[in-house]
């Protein structure tokens, strides 16, 4: 599917009659913003607080939303869900799933046939960003990392949590660099800190232990680490197991208590094995808060902002890290990821903030969002 069809050309043409009614009638005279959220899932803590916000939002900011469910793994599929909305009106989607450059590039064209923008959501959009058709289209807006962009850093936050307790020996995990290329980057910088921290330290090594095809790390292909890998950690004396992906509901089912998992990734069924004398020791995600990047992206450009700079186009969401079990409790009380009723009282951002952001330069809003620094957020929980 190269073009929409001409039912498409009607329906821009329908939607464009319907923008000007709305402009007329839009708050503050905004045009009013149309929006498809395409989702990894629903039901989870992230999707309730992003929809908490946008509720709480889309009477004062003018738009409407309406959600689809991606596969995570499948761009042909995602690209066939898109196209079959754009010709219902919609002039902006907000993706969780960054398309193959194939995709990509067929649904850019499309979203620029239908006067539609594109932007990601806890995503980098590495394909869009690396395909010139799509990173160099006004159409396409950016996104909002899920985590640092530079994975390094991810590996040393990793590297910090570990190296305050007194586990040494370990083994290392891991998604596959297929689909998240740059686990090599935190992996190599974890094992750059744990050689540093072996020189500094002759009477405190790291050792690696190792799985059952002779390496020191696992690399997770969505299934379970099996209970033999399992058992042969505890045998070998393992202390701990160093993941840079969210790996827990892999790894921490019949796995003796005595080896321990730091992780990056946050689930509640493990609440309360978490804590710094517990089972599970590190473990964090980034706040669902920065959705308000790609929607204010969507807002103003709807309105006639000047096109993103390519090299602005990508805003980072930190990454929070949750090494102790006060933090975790005290985030369930005032951020609204973990809050469980998901209030906007708790959103690390205003209502008259946001409405602050209709019409601002784009440099405020990555400002705003690049401000939830891991130690910003944590000292909010004291």
């Amino acid at each position: 599917m190269k073009k929409i069809s001409k039912i498409l050309s009607t329906a821009v043409i329908a939607g464009v009659a319907g923008l000007t009614l709305a402009s007329c009638n839009g708050n503050g005279g905004t045009k009013q913003a149309k929006i498809l959220l395409g989702l990894q899932q629903k039901g989870d803590a992230n999707t309730l607080a992003v929809e908490s916000i946008l509720d709480s939002l889309k009477d004062e900011l003018n738009f409407t939303y309406e959600e689809v469910l991606l596969n995570s793994r499948d761009s042909v599929a995602n690209l066939n869900t898109y196209n079959e909305k754009l010709s219902m009106g919609f002039n902006g989607i907000i993706s969780m799933a960054d398309l193959d450059a194939a995709q990509a590039k067929e649904l850019i064209q499309n979203c620029e046939d239908a006067g539609c923008y594109y932007v990601g959501y806890k995503q980098e959009m590495t394909n869009a960003m690396k395909t010139p058709e799509v990173r160099d289209s006004k159409y396409f807006l950016g996104g909002v990392t899920d985590g640092e962009y530079d994975w390094g850093l991810r590996g040393e936050s990793l590297f910090n949590a570990i190296s305050a307790s007194t586990d040494r020996k370990i083994v290392l995990g891991s998604f596959s660099s297929q689909f998240f290329p740059k686990v090599t980057d935190a992996l190599n910088r974890f094992k750059e800190l744990v050689t540093k921290w072996n020189v500094d330290h002759p009477d405190d090594q790291f050792t690696y232990g190792e799985f059952s095809d002779h390496t020191d790390t696992w690399t997770c292909k969505f299934g379970p680490l099996a209970d033999t890998e399992k058992a042969n950690l505890k045998a070998q004396n393992v202390d701990a197991i160093v993941a840079v992906n969210s790996v827990a509901k892999y790894v921490m089912p019949n796995l003796d208590p005595s080896v321990h998992l730091y992780n990056v990734g946050y689930d509640s069924t493990y609440d309360a094995q978490f804590g710094e004398d517990k089972q599970l020791r590190c473990e964090g995600s980034a706040p669902a808060d920065s959705i308000i990047l790609p929607l204010m992206r969507i807002i103003n450009a709807v309105n006639g902002a000047d096109p993103i700079p390519v090299d602005e186009k990508i805003a980072v969401g930190n990454y929070i890290y949750f090494t102790k079990a006060s933090q975790l409790t005290a985030a369930k009380t005032k951020l609204i990821t973990m809050d469980s009723q998901h209030s906007f009282a708790n959103a690390l951002f205003t209502l008259e903030q946001a409405k602050a952001l209709v019409g601002a330069p784009d440099k405020d809003l990555v400002a705003l969002v690049e401000s939830w620094t891991n130690e910003y957020v944590l000292n909010k929980l004291k």
